[in-house]
């Protein structure tokens, strides 16, 4: 019997840890499987949406786009997410939903949007980025990932935490001016540092997603509300700027008590949905 091609869709080659991540996922899950950009694809098989950001006013019009693309091929979505603008393109939106055979959204928010004009799966789990990667051959202090981004960073208060000592300045995403020389690494790469460190600071939500797959202590330092309501719902340390000092926030880092191979279930059961779909139909 043909083995299905399969065409990984996302927000792929800009430096997203999340996108990146899951796309690696997806690739080593599907053998026969090939990435590619959000735009007019490849002919294949099959598809799977794979990055988070499809429904916005600024990827939204990729959409129609990638249906111009697609005959009668099945299609997944994975991790869907809306954000503030996406009513521009609503009726678009809402009619090439209706075309994915199975639609997972990537929070809550999403969902009770999505879910009033479309039938969906789920809400993908929020550690999707389960990742393997090797053990750092170093050893690491504390990995502080920051942003210098005055939208995020309205007060810059970094001086306190970044003189402790203690602190290793790492960055997931070289697309800002920053003050501060440091590190510039790709998403498996932070993964397997933080294994090999005290913990993580994150002023960013992919950061603290990583923190808790390698498994160590993390606290979060933010303005953004994605960030705080994961921490919410994990139990992990989470500070609006200058609400504490360096010191008080270096002494507030914890380890999680989440199941990661429960978590790994959850993925498990997303990925297996889609290969049983896929093996349900007869490939010439």
């Amino acid at each position: 019997m043909k083995q299905p091609k399969i065409g990984i869709v996302g927000y792929f080659g800009h430096e997203n840890a999340g996108d990146e991540i899951m796309k690696d996922l997806m690739l080593a899950e599907f053998p026969n499987s090939v990435a590619m950009n959000l735009g007019k694809l490849e002919k294949c098989d099959a598809y799977i949406i794979a990055g988070g950001d499809l429904i916005t006013k600024y990827h939204g019009l990729h959409l129609p786009e990638i249906w111009n693309s697609v005959t009668d091929e099945p299609c997944y979505a994975l991790s869907l997410g809306v954000k503030p603008g996406w009513e521009v393109l609503q009726d678009q939106v809402i009619n090439h939903l209706k075309k994915f055979r199975i639609v997972y959204v990537r929070d809550q928010k999403s969902f009770d949007v999505l879910s009033k004009y479309s039938t969906l799966d789920g809400v993908m789990p929020d550690l999707v980025f389960l990742a393997d990667a090797a053990k750092a051959t170093e050893n690491y202090p504390i990995l502080f990932n920051y942003t210098d981004r005055p939208e995020l960073n309205p007060n810059g208060q970094f001086e306190d935490v970044l003189n402790s000592g203690e602190v290793f300045p790492i960055a997931l995403s070289p697309d800002f001016d920053t003050n501060y020389s440091k590190k510039i690494v790709d998403a498996k790469k932070f993964i397997s540092m933080a294994k090999s460190s005290k913990g993580v600071i994150g002023t960013r939500l992919h950061s603290v997603v990583m923190a808790v797959i390698a498994d160590v202590p993390v606290v979060a330092i933010t303005y953004e509300e994605k960030v705080r309501k994961f921490c919410e719902r994990y139990d992990i340390p989470c500070f609006e700027y200058g609400q504490k000092n360096g010191k008080e926030i270096l002494e507030s880092m914890k380890k999680t008590n989440i199941d990661l191979e429960s978590e790994r279930t959850k993925i498990r059961t997303v990925i297996n949905m889609i290969k049983e779909d896929l093996l349900s139909r007869e490939w010439n």
